[in-house]
């Protein structure tokens, strides 16, 4: 199963990047902060001819937990540190990918877990917008 939060063409490419190949199965479960992403994201999904998405508005930072835990967890905003709900809904062996950092600089990071520990990757260095969220950056407004 994977948990997938923000920026869904994005993310499409990282699932490839990644070998996972469960996007037309249904297990992917997405939340965006705001409706009108949400909903753009769903038609241009829908366009491609995916189908089983679920989508959520909401605080992504917390994650989806009723569907936890999530072999794959892919952040499309910057945090400063990875929001603790999220780790614990990556299963063992999982792995999240996520930009951690500064407002104007992150390193994008693969974090996978292996028992108790977390092995952390560093990817490339990138600029995301920030992850508002009760976990992660306040909101602005």
């Amino acid at each position: 199963m994977v948990y997938v939060l923000g920026a869904l063409l994005l993310v499409l490419f990282v699932f490839l990047a990644m070998g996972v190949r469960v996007v037309k199965q249904g297990f992917v479960y997405t939340i965006e902060r705001l409706a009108s992403l949400s909903t753009r994201a769903r038609e241009v999904l829908d366009r491609l001819g995916f189908s089983g998405v679920h989508y959520r508005v909401g605080d992504g930072t917390l994650g989806w937990p009723e569907k936890a835990p999530f072999e794959r967890i892919i952040v499309t905003a910057a945090a400063q540190q990875v929001p603790e709900p999220l780790l614990e809904q990556l299963a063992d062996g999982g792995r999240i990918v996520i930009p951690i950092g500064t407002e104007k600089q992150q390193m994008l990071k693969a974090i996978e877990t292996r028992g108790e520990q977390l092995v952390s990757t560093d990817l490339c260095p990138c600029v995301f917008v920030k992850l508002i969220g009760e976990a992660g950056w306040p909101s602005e407004s």
